[in-house]
């Protein structure tokens, strides 16, 4: 009977019910997390989106208020789009083995959302905007 031990705890049989349960909440996180935490997101605001377009805010608006109050009124679902790129860049990137194609499709990603961002103008404030353009800039051609 061979028996897998994990590597870093040579007392935690890889085969027990213990070890089997906690690898399939995380696999299950890993996979739920980044489709999640976006689709949540996009809940909150597609149902606080009469208040948020009016001005009219209720308290589900208020207690969203860290995913839109920074763009402008008709850019308020830019935060989820936004983590998006962020979970792009960080999580779609780790599958990609070659070394020459992983920099080239995050450069793509990189250049389209700064030329998506070009064109939507979605924050409030010019120097929110700015600052943004330069970061989105500098990630994409450093």
């Amino acid at each position: 009977d061979e028996r897998g031990y994990l590597h870093d705890d040579y007392s935690l049989d890889c085969e027990s019910q213990e070890y089997l349960t906690a690898r399939a909440c995380a696999i299950a996180f890993i996979v739920l997390w980044p489709l999640g935490i976006p689709a949540l997101y996009m809940v909150l605001l597609v149902t606080s989106r009469t208040s948020i377009r009016t001005h009219e805010y209720t308290r589900l608006s208020q207690a969203c208020a860290f995913l839109w109050a920074d763009y402008k009124t008709e850019a308020f679902y830019w935060e989820p789009i936004d983590l998006l790129r962020r979970l792009a860049l960080t999580s779609l990137l780790v599958p990609i083995k070659d070394d020459l194609l992983r920099p080239v499709v995050a450069l793509v990603i990189c250049v389209a959302y700064l030329m998506t961002r070009l064109i939507f103008k979605p924050h409030m404030y010019p120097g929110d905007r700015m600052l943004s353009m330069v970061l989105d800039a500098s990630l994409a051609f450093l």
